[in-house]
């Protein structure tokens, strides 16, 4: 029997899906690649840092803007 390992980019893909998933559940919507808005609220706020720093300790980016128009 042999086993086979995720190489670097099945799972930087496989991370991707992963926080995409979680983003969709906590209300963000896609606005442009890896940009998203999420609605205004102090629990939409606290979900959004669980999975930022999520991302961050995977070695990704993440930040938080409020934007003003």
């Amino acid at each position: 029997m042999a086993a086979a390992t995720p190489s670097d980019s099945e799972l930087t893909a496989l991370l991707r899906v992963k926080m995409w998933r979680r983003l969709q559940k906590i209300g963000a919507v896609p606005v442009k690649n890896a940009v998203y808005v999420l609605p205004r609220s102090e629990q939409t706020l606290e979900d959004f840092h669980w999975v930022a720093r999520e991302i961050l300790e995977s070695g990704g980016d993440a930040s938080c803007a409020r934007p003003r128009l």
